[in-house]
């Protein structure tokens, strides 16, 4: 069905292609080129297909990206591509046909060869995703980093750690889409009505470089490990600089991630302007604080604090069904109505004293241990360990008036207030939220 869908909808393409881009006798891909004022040829951007049905140029998108030259657009048409697709040195787009019908994965849990390396351009209609090698289901150890006793590397479980010397690169798994390069640099990269899934690291990860602006428009972003939907973070050194990151009519979803967003604030003249606009949620929280981050910086509203109209809290039953399938990477959200931004799940951790049938009895008492832990759905870190000046505890993201229509009030900019006549000092940097009518 895939390979005659793919002939099918290849050859409609192909024919308004040929009608916008063709000339009479010219073949697809041919090179086009014009003179200019001084009689030098100039190279047109080009057209190229990939299909795995052999209809287009190219059977992978690889060797496609491989091929093409900067500002060139390779069309993708139905298929699973398993590849480490390596863009992060030229400025392409890369266009599907369906986000449901093509799809970039691999399952090398590799931290330097996920499905989609990039750092400028524009991705269209495209799922990309890390899977799991392992077929076993996820317990209580991190997705996101791999066992690493060959490395004589003492594991923390805190991504984090990682800035600290603690894990090295090579122990994380992949994301989905990774960004950090210094070809980001005073360019922009846009992400519409594509999916990012992911079952190891975040779905995505994007080392934010200078002058530059990352947009996701019409996106969800999926994450069925223990890391979340994305993590930003800034850039030490000469391409440092202020950012743009903009996420518009986006829905951000995880299973069994304690957190679907993660910062990591490395100098304060790094500005990064981010702006929510209809972004949804579709997250979990934990009754567990243990499972919470003693580094969390996060400010803003924990999931105790959110309006009741938002979340749901499961019962003992449904929780433990919900965590079954979840970490079977299976489907669970038969176990939620799906009314809600915030599913909130049972304790757990007295399962490990006791059965299901005697926890469903007991009654939750918060260990001393981890009560300084908050239950936040965004993670913060902060290089120098303390709370930021800017949004919700960061050191340098700052929501721009542009921030509405958010499910999530903490995504909600709210304007500077006067008190006696005088602005609150710092009115970027306090994480103001306000309720959702009833």
């Amino acid at each position: 069905m895939l390979r005659g869908c793919s002939r099918w909808i290849c050859g409609g393409l192909a024919m308004i292609l040929s009608v916008t881009i063709l000339f009479p006798g010219q073949a697809f891909a041919a090179e086009a080129k014009k003179k200019d004022n001084a009689g030098d040829t100039q190279r047109l951007p080009q057209t190229w297909m990939v299909a795995q049905d052999g209809t287009g140029q190219f059977s992978t998108i690889s060797e496609a990206v491989a091929q093409a030259e900067e500002g060139d657009t390779i069309w993708i048409f139905p298929g699973i591509y398993e590849e480490s697709v390596q863009m992060a040195d030229k400025e392409l787009q890369l266009v599907g046909v369906d986000p449901r019908l093509c799809i970039i994965q691999n399952c090398r849990e590799d931290y330097f060869n996920p499905p989609l390396e990039v750092a400028a351009g524009k991705v269209s209609n495209l799922t990309i995703y890390a899977y799991r090698g392992d077929v076993t289901p996820i317990g209580s150890t991190s997705t996101s980093v791999k066992a690493v006793e060959e490395l004589g590397t003492e594991i923390v479980q805190d991504v984090s750690a990682v800035y600290a010397g603690v894990i090295p690169l090579e122990a994380f798994t992949g994301y989905a889409v990774h960004i950090e390069n210094r070809y980001s640099y005073g360019r922009t990269l846009t992400f519409e009505n594509c999916i990012f899934k992911s079952d190891c690291n975040y779905a995505v990860g994007a080392g934010l470089r200078g002058e530059f602006t990352l947009t996701f428009k019409g996106c969800e972003f999926l994450a069925r490990g223990s890391a979340g939907d994305i993590y930003l973070h800034d850039n030490i050194g000469e391409y440092g600089g202020e950012t743009n990151v903009i996420f518009e009519d986006t829905l951000f979803k995880t299973e069994l991630a304690p957190y679907f967003l993660s910062t990591y604030s490395v100098s304060p003249e790094n500005r990064v302007n981010l702006t929510f606009r209809n972004a949804r949620l579709d997250v979990i929280a934990y009754q567990d604080k243990e499972i919470y981050s003693v580094t969390n910086l996060y400010t803003g509203l924990t999931a105790d604090q959110l309006p009741d109209q938002i979340v749901e809290r499961l019962t003992p039953n449904r929780t433990l069904s919900f965590l079954t399938a979840a970490r079977s990477m299976e489907n669970p959200d038969q176990y939620k109505s799906g009314k809600h931004s915030v599913t909130y799940l049972w304790d757990t951790t007295l399962l490990r004293t006791m059965s299901w049938e005697q926890a469903i009895e007991a009654k939750y008492k918060e260990s001393a241990q981890f009560a300084d832990r908050t239950r936040a759905l965004i993670n913060v870190w902060n290089l120098d360990g303390q709370v930021g000046p800017a949004w919700c505890g960061t050191m340098n993201f700052y929501l721009t008036p542009d921030s509405m229509f958010n499910e999530y009030p903490d995504f909600n900019y709210v304007p500077p207030v006067e008190i006696v006549g005088e602005p609150i000092e710092g009115e970027e940097t306090i994480c103001v939220t306000q309720d959702l009518p009833d």
